[in-house]
């Protein structure tokens, strides 16, 4: 396991977790299916996933990336 990002050879999966004002799901939703949009398409090379699992107000952001110099 490498503590220093630099050490990272192949494949990067990065997650993150968020937890949203009630009522204000509806708005980050729309700027997580942006995010997605863009994230999968050619502005974003060697982006494989961008998944986004959503339980009430908590979001989840799962991305894979081909390399570091991708997830840069």
């Amino acid at each position: 396991m490498s503590t220093n990002p630099v050490n990272i050879a192949g494949r990067i999966i990065s997650v993150a977790q968020a937890e949203v004002l009630p009522g204000k799901e509806t708005e980050v939703v729309k700027h997580l299916e942006a995010i997605r949009a863009a994230a999968l398409s050619e502005a974003e090379p060697g982006c494989y996933t961008y998944r986004v699992m959503r339980y009430g107000t908590r979001f989840l952001v799962f991305e894979e990336y081909e390399n570091l110099e991708a997830l840069k």
